[in-house]
């Protein structure tokens, strides 16, 4: 045993000072220095040509003759060779550094897929590329990234003259209240010297130069993505909410029935409640063996944290209303619990509820039937989650169901709103998710989640909070500021300067031309989710021993190990 610690610690310490080569090579790589064009060799000329200067001095690398990449190759067989001397000289250790050997060849492994998306991305940027064609491979490079520059440094034109790149401090921007980071700032650095710039000036216009054609790369990937992909081009909308829109509903051709009811836009917009965002229990510590400031004296406890992945796309999957919207005439004899979750026929209800006060203690942390109140000592509505009865509750019915199966129990049923249902989103939901599974890099998977999430966004769209907008140059006459601020309309107004004003003015007619009934149900049925994670899941497996805090933390005091790994393994 003490041979193999003493084993462990010359690979220990070999491999520190391999790591220690790695280091000061890095930074002899930081080290440049310039050469004279005289003293430059033929192809040390051709390289140094920035810019189309071929007078500026080029800087060339004080390493060997060999590439930065043999280079750290050779160091990497280097520290595989002392890895493999100190490996005849292990016993028991074989199997954990085979695992470590797995865990190297899958990290570099990564690093060569990176190596190769890096390359494919490099091919989009064809117009960046295009206007610095002359420029090596390592310069190019450079240039594919956001720059620096120090905005509020330079507040007049002579400072543009400036023969040296202002110090750190200079870049602080009062929008973050902060300076750049040191890698940003040694990024500048380098590109300042590797392109021979002489002038702040010159800096300037490199950098809004690349600013704005990495800008227009970007845009026209971005436009290329979504040709290919849905057959629209986005350069032709005013919001990725109008794009995705469309989108969906050229590959899903699919027709909504517009609500022409008062009463029925007017109910379903009392259903429309957002997500549950609450703090049951204001503080907790954990203390367990595997923290540093574990207490044996004191009981042990675990902080837990679960997310719903892709909640709201789950929920868009689900079965929603279409079309065929009409309240049924009998509702004292409506039945809810035997409808199938995928019934062709879907109900919104209007009922009176009793929550049981049996059910109390144990429903404290994660009541059912949030409503929209105002909290005490506030103005503003928040989604309370209460003990209370509900009164004329406007619920989805799959929710109904949950409350029911937990104990609620239904008074009376005032109105039911059926409808025709399918799981008409399903398709364009998956249709974004393996898009999103065979992106190449992580602009595209934003772009296919953002797709899905801003449908959602779509249907919730409030037409009622929309404006008009004019822009009023004079004071007086019919279509003046005076006349417009007078109607019974206006709603408020920005002065810009003394003869420009922007008026707002709120609609005489609002359409209501959005499915807000799709909305409502997302929302509900993306409680059933949460809910039934809580009660059905967490519950069971802790009792009472655990405080949930909000909807995706939980403490649990006194909890084992193996309780801890149940929870883990529950998904919505």
């Amino acid at each position: 045993m003490k041979k193999m610690r003493t084993t462990t610690r010359s690979l220990h310490e070999k491999l520190r000072q391999v790591v220690k080569v790695i280091e000061t090579s890095k930074k002899m790589l930081k080290n440049r220095r310039r050469l004279p064009m005289d003293e430059m060799s033929t192809e040390q000329q051709i390289s140094g040509r920035r810019l189309g200067n071929p007078r500026k001095a080029a800087v060339v690398p004080i390493l060997g003759p060999f590439p930065v990449r043999e280079f750290a190759f050779r160091v990497f067989l280097c520290a595989k060779r002392v890895r493999f001397v100190e490996e005849e000289e292990r016993d028991d250790e074989e199997s954990e550094e085979g695992k470590e050997d797995e865990e190297n060849e899958e990290e570099e492994s990564e690093e060569e897929e990176e190596s190769e998306d890096d390359i494919h991305d490099k091919d989009k940027l064809t117009t960046l590329r295009s206007e610095f064609a002359h420029l090596s491979t390592d310069d190019f490079d450079l240039l594919m990234r956001k720059g620096v520059f120090p905005y509020e440094y330079v507040d007049c034109a002579e400072k543009l003259e400036d023969t040296r790149l202002p110090p750190c401090e200079s870049f602080y921007s009062s929008l973050t209240s902060n300076t750049v980071f040191e890698n940003d700032y040694a990024h500048a650095i380098n590109v300042w010297q590797r392109f021979a710039i002489l002038t702040l000036g010159e800096y300037s216009d490199l950098y809004l130069k690349t600013d704005v054609l990495l800008l227009v790369d970007v845009f026209e990937n971005f436009c290329d993505s979504c040709i290919n992909s849905y057959g629209l081009d986005p350069a032709y909308y005013y919001t990725l909410l109008g794009f995705t829109w469309d989108a969906m509903l050229k590959h899903m051709h699919i027709k909504f029935e517009l609500l022409t009811d008062i009463d029925i836009v007017m109910f379903i917009e009392r259903g429309i409640r957002g997500g549950l965002s609450q703090c049951s229990h204001r503080y907790a510590q954990a203390n367990n063996k595997y923290m540093q400031s574990y207490d044996p004296s004191e009981p042990s406890s675990y902080l837990m944290y679960f997310d719903v992945n892709n909640l709201y796309g789950w929920a868009m999957c689900q079965p929603l209303p279409y079309t065929d919207f009409r309240w049924v005439d009998d509702t004292s004899n409506f039945e809810v619990n035997v409808i199938a979750p995928d019934s062709p026929k879907g109900y919104v209800l209007e009922v009176d509820l009793e929550y049981p006060r049996h059910l109390h203690d144990a429903h404290a942390d994660l009541s059912f039937c949030p409503t929209r109140d105002k909290p005490l000592g506030k103005r503003q509505d928040k989604l309370l989650a209460t003990l209370y009865d509900k009164k004329r509750y406007v619920i989805h019915y799959r929710n109904l169901q949950q409350c029911t199966r937990h104990g609620l129990r239904i008074i009376t049923i005032h109105r039911v709103l059926e409808s025709t249902q399918s799981p008409w989103l399903h398709d364009y939901i998956e249709l974004n998710t393996r898009f999103r599974v065979a992106a190449k890099n992580d602009f595209e998977k934003n772009l296919y989640k953002l797709m899905n999430n801003a449908v959602f966004s779509k249907t919730i769209e409030n037409v009622r909070n929309h404006f008009d907008v004019k822009l009023v140059t004079k004071w007086d006459g019919r279509y003046g500021a005076e006349a417009m601020i007078a109607k019974p309309n206006f709603h408020s107004r920005s002065v810009f300067s003394s003869n420009l004003i922007a008026i707002e003015m709120r609609k005489l007619e609002v359409k209501f031309n959005k499915p807000i009934y799709a909305d409502m149900c997302i929302l509900d049925i993306s409680k059933v989710c949460l809910y039934e994670f809580h009660h059905e899941y967490m519950v069971p497996v802790y009792h009472d021993r655990y405080t949930a805090s909000g909807n995706r933390e939980y403490w649990a005091p006194g909890a084992t190990r193996t309780d801890r790994d149940k929870s883990q393994t529950v998904t919505c």
